[in-house]
């Protein structure tokens, strides 16, 4: 009911680029986790009858009305695919868990560019996610060097795309970060939009989080950086 269909709908849909013309591994995803509406990623996995859906699936369909037959969480298929993501993108988390123990060091902006380029598709994103790399990323951007924190603020904004992520950027202190990001008067412009941008999507359909950024007080700098750059902050 409401928008929240169509805001989960919305923020699905943007456009994947396949993992190898940036260069990574490519890695197929297998057919059982994949939805036979949507073709995506069942992360939501949901059962309906005797056959598993993604949620965003469901909703995307025209005929389908919630309040005909409820689906269930499958959530035997839901941790068969958090264990794939895990296993998928243990890699690239641990080397942001190396990176976050010496953000300033040479090896740092390496590990944020491959999260970056990793969560350019829904895949990737989710499975930052799932393998406990938001943590380090948050900490990367906010005591990395200006590069690294810039190129970390990206790779969040790409998990903050996706719903399923939102909550975890903000209990990893992600949203705090991305406003103290903002007001920094250091930041360069093009970092403080891609916080300004984050938070938008962290607060889109999210009460929590906008709770959270009436606390942070963040209205101020963004304000402020509508002020400055008005064509570009909108």
């Amino acid at each position: 009911p409401g928008l929240w269909p169509q805001a989960y709908a919305c923020m699905m849909q943007q456009p994947s680029v396949p993992r190898a013309q940036h260069g990574l591994p490519r890695k197929d995803i297998p057919h059982a986790f994949v939805c036979p509406l949507s073709a995506r990623l069942m992360h939501d996995a949901v059962k309906l009858g005797d056959r598993s859906f993604s949620l965003h699936g469901l909703y995307g369909r025209s005929n389908w009305r919630p309040y005909s037959l409820l689906p269930k969480p499958d959530h035997t298929l839901r941790h068969l695919v958090h264990e794939w993501l895990c296993d998928l993108f243990g890699g690239v988390t641990l080397q942001l868990h190396i990176a976050a123990a010496a953000p300033r060091g040479p090896g740092a902006e390496d590990a944020a560019t491959a999260a970056a380029l990793e969560a350019r598709d829904e895949v990737g994103a989710l499975g930052i996610a799932a393998a406990g790399g938001t943590a380090p990323l948050v900490q990367l951007m906010d005591r990395g060097g200006g590069q690294t924190r810039h190129i970390a603020a990206v790779a969040l904004l790409a998990l903050a795309a996706h719903p399923a992520n939102k909550a975890e950027i903000s209990a990893t202190g992600g949203l705090h970060a991305f406003v103290v990001l903002l007001s920094t008067r250091s930041s360069p412009d093009h970092t403080k939009r891609v916080a300004a941008t984050a938070l938008h999507l962290l607060a889109y359909d999210h009460s929590e989080n906008r709770d959270l950024l009436a606390a942070e007080n963040a209205a101020p700098p963004l304000i402020a950086l509508l002020r400055t750059s008005p064509s570009e902050a909108s």
